[in-house]
């Protein structure tokens, strides 16, 4: 439900700012390149799903070739210039697009190995946590049970076999962990 919210919040000021500028190329004269200004509608949006961008894209390039057609058709003159702003305003159009989608992929491609990074590091600590503290506890209090001053040589004796097991069952999991 947060995620839609957040992404929502991008949308509106998009669709304002592509009315603003619609309006603005349509009252500024076709000489002037103002057309290239819709390209701040996907830097706005670009927090929106690919989607959305492209969908405002298409939008955009409609509202470009609209405003020429119809102001060209009612010009008192025709000009060269005319033309080459819509299409540098369409090309950067484009290019901003794209080069956003491939903003967005990029910033999906490292939330997906963000999280597999986590998920490993998860892994880990858990083996960490589980399987080296067993092993780990066993030879601490083993440690500490000879390190007694009322011990005798035939306990510490009956001792050796467990500290080498489970030294043997540390060494275990650190193969496991490292991979040798």
């Amino acid at each position: 439900m947060i995620k839609s919210v957040e992404k929502s919040k991008y949308l509106l000021p998009a669709i304002f700012c592509l009315l603003f500028v619609c309006v603005l190329d349509y009252f500024t004269p076709l000489d002037v390149a103002i057309g290239i200004l819709y390209t701040s509608i996907i830097l706005i949006a670009l927090r929106e799903t690919k989607k959305t961008i492209l969908l405002l894209t298409i939008i955009a390039t409609l509202l470009i070739i609209i405003n020429f057609v119809y102001f060209n058709a009612i010009a008192t003159f025709s000009h060269w210039v005319f033309p080459v702003n819509r299409l540098i305003s369409i090309i950067g159009l484009w290019v901003t697009t794209t080069v956003a989608l491939n903003y967005k992929s990029l910033q999906e491609k490292l939330l997906k190995e963000r999280i597999e990074y986590t998920e490993t590091l998860e892994e880990v600590i858990f083996v960490t946590s589980h399987r080296v503290r067993n092993p780990v506890a066993n030879i601490v209090k083993i440690v500490e049970i000879m390190g007694d001053d009322h011990i005798s040589v035939k306990n510490l004796k009956e001792m050796i076999p467990f500290l080498g097991k489970s030294a043997e069952e540390l060494d275990t999991v650190i193969k496991d962990m490292t991979g040798d």
